[in-house]
């Protein structure tokens, strides 16, 4: 009898567990090209709020979002600027 609800109790767990796992609560948007990205950000995107200062003194602030820079990571041309 204790192994069978040791056993069901272990099951609850773990399946249990399993069903309380949820997806991001939004997925990060991949633009198709630059022109795109700057209609929506049009100061840029950094990664970090340091890679976001060392490209302030050049240009203006860009807004900094981890996801969003990482799913649209391909369309950085000054990729060597920023890697911080």
């Amino acid at each position: 009898m204790r192994r069978i609800i040791a056993s069901s109790v272990g099951l609850l767990l773990t399946f249990g567990g399993l069903s309380t796992i949820t997806a991001p609560a939004h997925a990060a948007p991949k633009y198709s090209s630059c022109v795109s990205l700057n209609k929506k950000y049009p100061t840029g995107v950094a990664a970090s709020a340091a890679a976001a200062a060392k490209l302030s003194t050049k240009f203006a602030k860009p807004k900094v979002d981890k996801a969003v820079y990482g799913s649209n990571k391909g369309l950085d041309k000054d990729l060597s600027l920023i890697h911080i």
